[in-house]
């Protein structure tokens, strides 16, 4: 427990040091100018919705649970699947089936993880929180089911709600969960990349992701994808 302690101390003060170099803001939604190389999503929007639809129609996308089952408490059901398109490294198979959406991400730097998201509702995900500040999450719109009901994601107290087409930036680090009311699929192209962030404090940041990459967690998560359970 004091290993533990000690270690996740060293790991928020290391993390101060990678916010007091942020170029972006430290606030839970940021702008899409916040973060460069983001321009190449939405004029693609309608390719990469095309690549997401087919790997849908497979049936052979793997649960959040499968891929994280440590995290039953935020998705332990079928209802949430997600095809593996980078995790600390690119998927090569599954981006050869999308080599459109592979594209659009090798133009965007500093690509850490990226996925299809694929919620099937009523659902909805409880608040929870990630654990590092370095990173930054984008959503890109891709098919909303029809309806009035909820289709959004509320983080640090506010709530915005997806489109197709269109992008939503956030801190994951702030308290967020996703209300999906309505009945069908909502996917949505994830991506978390680096956090803008000047020098020296840049270099800091990327050994800490490296770190990460070659963690216990993210090792695991690797060999889920690659061992495919359908992924």
């Amino acid at each position: 427990m004091l290993v533990g302690l000690v270690y996740s101390r060293a790991w928020a003060a290391l993390e101060a040091l990678v916010c007091r170099g942020s170029k972006a803001p430290l606030r839970p939604f940021l702008g899409v100018g916040d973060v460069p190389g983001l321009d190449s999503l939405r004029p693609n929007f309608e390719a990469i919705q095309r690549e997401a639809l087919a790997v849908m129609a497979t049936r052979e996308v793997p649960s959040f649970a499968e891929l994280e089952p440590g995290q039953a408490r935020i998705g332990g059901d079928r209802n949430w699947k997600v095809f593996a398109l980078h995790a600390f490294g690119p998927v090569e198979s599954n981006l050869a089936r999308c080599p459109e959406t592979a594209r659009v991400l090798a133009s965007i730097p500093g690509v850490v993880s990226a996925s299809f998201s694929i919620m099937r509702g009523p659902k909805r995900v409880p608040v929870h929180r990630g654990i590092f500040r370095g990173l930054i999450r984008v959503h890109l719109g891709l098919v909303l089911p029809p309806g009035d009901g909820p289709c959004s994601i509320t983080v640090g107290g506010e709530t915005r709600s997806w489109a197709e087409g269109e992008l939503l930036v956030f801190d994951d680090t702030y308290p967020h969960g996703v209300e999906q009311g309505r009945v069908g699929e909502r996917v949505i192209l994830l991506i978390d990349i680096e956090r803008p962030i000047r020098a020296p404090y840049r270099w800091l940041n990327r050994a800490m992701i490296r770190a990460g990459g070659r963690s216990k967690f993210a090792r695991q998560i690797r060999d889920r994808v690659r061992r495919g359970r359908r992924a």
